[in-house]
C-alpha cells in the first residue's frame, strides 16, 4: 500500500508537470515540442524523493535524441564522388594516387611498340660523289644528287619494356632506321650497258637504359627520366658511270662513307594531360636529349678509267680517317593519346600518335677526300669524292600502341 502511494504521488507530480508544460507551449504558439524525456526524469526524482524507507524502483534507459546529420564539408579535399575528380582536374596533383596521377599500388609492366615514318633531311656537303667524262667529243656528268635517301620516307620501328611503380620505373628502349635508295639512268638509250648507277645507304639505330620518376605539374601526369644510350650512324654513297662509243670507253668509280657509333648519356621526359576531365583522349609531348661520346670514320675513294684504241689509262685513289668525337642528338614529339582500362585482362591500354623531330649532328673534326683522272686520246674520264662529319634532320611521325600491365 506504501508503494503504491509512492507510485500514486509520482504519477501525479509527472501529470502535473506535463500539463504545465503543455500550457507553456500553447502561450508561447507551439514554439517548443514536449520533452518528454524532461517528465521522464522528473518522474524517476519525484520516486527517489518519496522513497526514503525502500529501494527505489529501477530507473527506465533514457532514449537518445536524434542528431542531425553533420552538413558535407565543401573544400575540395573533402568532395566525393565526381566532384572530387573534377577538383583535382582543375587543381593538379601533388603525389602519387590521387585521380589525375593514377598509379597502381604494386608494379606495373610496360611494353609497347611504335612505327615512325620520317623524311630525312641531309647536309650533303659531308659526303659527295661525282663522274665525269668526255668521250667521242661529248660531255657526261653525273653528280650525287641522283637515287639520295635525302627526302624519302624510312620506316623505323620503336619498342619499349620496362617496369613502372608508383613512382620509380626502369625502362629500356630499341630504335632502328634504315633506308637505301638506287637507280638507272643510261647515257646512251642505244646502249644498254651504258650509264650511271647510284646507291646510298643510310642506316641509324639507338639502345636505352633509363631510369624514370613519375611526378604532376598541374593536370599533367609526368615522367622525368635519365640513364645511358648507345648510338650508331653511318651513311656510305657510291656511284658508277660508263660511257661508251665505238672504239671508246670512260669509266669513274666515286665511293664516300661515314660512320659513328659510342656511348653517352640521355635525359627528358614525357607527359600526359586530359583534354578535358576524365576525358580518355589526352595531350602527349616528350623531348629527349643525348650526348653520345665515341669514335667516328670517314672514307673517300675514287677510280677513273680511259681506253682508246691506242691505248688505255686508269687511276684509282683513297682516303681514310677518323678519330674521337661527339654526337649530339635532339629528339621533340608533340600528338595524343588515348588510353582506356581494358575489361577482360588486368591492364591498361592505350593508343598514341605525335609529330617527330630529330637533329643528328656529330662532330669529329673529319674532312677527307680524293681525286682521280684519266685519259688516252681523246677520251678521258675523271671522279671525286669526300666525306665529313654527319649532319641531318628526321621530320615525320610516329603511331604507337602500349599496354601495362
Amino acid at each position: 500500500m506504501k508503494r503504491m502511494k509512492q507510485w500514486c504521488c509520482a504519477l501525479t507530480v509527472a501529470l502535473v508537470g506535463a500539463l504545465s508544460s503543455q500550457a507553456n507551449a500553447e502561450q508561447t504558439t507551439f514554439a517548443s515540442p514536449v520533452d518528454a524525456t524532461t517528465s521522464v526524469v522528473r518522474l524517476a526524482t519525484a520516486t527517489a524523493s518519496w522513497n526514503t524507507t525502500s529501494e527505489a524502483p529501477p530507473e527506465p534507459p533514457l532514449p537518445e535524441a536524434p542528431q542531425p546529420p553533420a552538413p558535407e564539408a565543401t573544400s575540395p579535399g573533402n568532395i566525393v564522388g565526381d566532384a572530387k575528380a573534377a577538383a583535382n582536374c582543375t587543381t593538379g596533383c601533388a603525389t602519387c594516387g590521387q585521380t589525375c596521377c593514377e598509379c597502381a599500388p604494386e608494379y606495373s609492366w610496360i611494353a609497347s611498340a611504335e612505327a615512325t615514318f620520317l623524311w630525312p633531311q641531309f647536309n650533303r656537303n659531308f659526303l659527295t660523289a661525282d663522274v665525269s667524262s668526255t668521250n667521242g667529243g661529248g660531255n657526261f656528268t653525273s653528280n650525287a644528287s641522283l637515287s639520295s635517301v635525302d627526302g624519302s620516307m624510312l620506316v623505323a620501328p620503336r619498342l619499349t619494356l620496362g617496369v613502372q611503380g608508383c613512382c620509380w620505373g626502369l625502362v629500356g628502349r630499341y630504335w632502328y632506321a634504315s633506308n637505301w635508295a638506287t637507280g638507272y639512268t643510261p647515257s646512251d638509250p642505244a646502249l644498254a650497258a651504258a650509264g650511271i648507277q647510284p646507291f646510298d645507304n643510310f642506316r641509324a639505330y639507338t639502345i636505352d637504359l633509363e631510369l624514370q620518376r613519375k611526378f604532376c605539374v598541374g593536370a599533367w601526369n609526368a615522367y622525368g627520366f635519365g640513364g645511358v644510350r648507345y648510338a650508331q650512324v653511318d651513311n656510305d654513297r657510291l656511284l658508277h658511270a660508263t660511257s661508251l662509243s665505238p672504239g671508246e670507253t670512260a669509266l669513274g668509280n666515286s665511293f664516300s662513307s661515314q660512320q659513328f657509333a659510342g656511348t653517352g648519356l640521355t635525359f627528358g621526359f614525357w607527359a600526359i594531360r586530359p583534354i578535358c576531365c576524365d576525358s580518355p583522349l589526352k595531350y602527349f609531348v616528350a623531348n629527349r636529349y643525348s650526348f653520345i661520346w665515341g669514335n667516328g670514320s670517314a672514307a673517300a675513294e675514287t677510280n677513273a678509267t680511259a681506253i682508246d684504241t691506242s691505248g688505255a689509262s686508269t687511276s684509282t685513289n683513297g682516303a681514310l680517317t677518323g678519330g674521337n668525337g661527339d654526337l649530339f642528338i635532339g629528339e621533340i614529339q608533340l600528338g595524343l593519346q588515348w588510353d582506356a582500362q581494358l575489361r577482360c585482362f588486368p591492364g591498361r591500354a592505350f593508343v598514341r600518335t605525335a609529330l617527330e623531330y630529330q637533329y643528328w649532328d656529330t662532330n669529329v673534326g673529319l674532312n677527307t677526300g680524293v681525286f682521280s683522272v684519266a685519259s688516252a686520246g681523246p677520251v678521258s674520264a675523271s671522279a671525286t669524292s669526300s666525306a665529313g662529319d654527319l649532319l641531318f634532320d628526321l621530320i615525320g611521325f610516329n603511331l604507337g600502341v602500349g599496354i601495362m600491365y
